[in-house]
């Protein structure tokens, strides 16, 4: 019974409310809500001793995250074409967020690769750099004196 009390009370936190309940594919949201409960209890299990684990928010977040990312969102544009003229005119900033932290610790993947033109480093941000990682796509300092795809 304690089992059940914990997963109620774990779901009622962060709960996705419907405006009907009488749909059946709003079970199935129900049901993936339970399984990310249930899979982070699994983690806070599992996790090793003295290593902080991250609340239930931030799991929801992360697993959201990781499902969205594998998916490609893009429709076919629509309509008439811009001309070269007005892209040119107006720079855009290209911003990168921060790669999640499943990505980002990850020990296999990250090898460092050349690009064409330079981007400010991710670390100690004054510098700029021609490397890049593979995984996590983050421009990194990669030079004699400072090594920040290392770090």
């Amino acid at each position: 019974m304690g089992g059940v009390d914990l997963a109620d009370m774990l779901l009622e936190l962060y709960r996705i409310d419907f405006k009907s309940r009488s749909k059946w594919y709003m079970r199935i949201f129900f049901l993936f809500d339970l399984s990310v409960v249930n899979g982070w209890l699994l983690y806070r299990r599992c996790l090793a001793a003295g290593q902080k684990p991250m609340n239930l928010l931030q799991f929801k977040t992360d697993v959201a995250h990781a499902l969205l990312s594998g998916a490609s969102l893009a429709t076919p544009k629509r309509g008439r074409p811009f001309s070269d003229a007005d892209t040119n005119s107006q720079k855009k900033r290209n911003y990168t967020c921060r790669p999640p932290d499943s990505t980002r610790l990850g020990g296999q993947g990250h090898f460092p690769a050349w690009i064409e033109s330079k981007q400010r480093c991710r670390v100690c941000v004054q510098a700029h750099s021609k490397v890049k990682c593979v995984k996590c796509e983050v421009s990194l300092c990669f030079t004699p004196n400072r090594n920040c795809f290392l770090t």
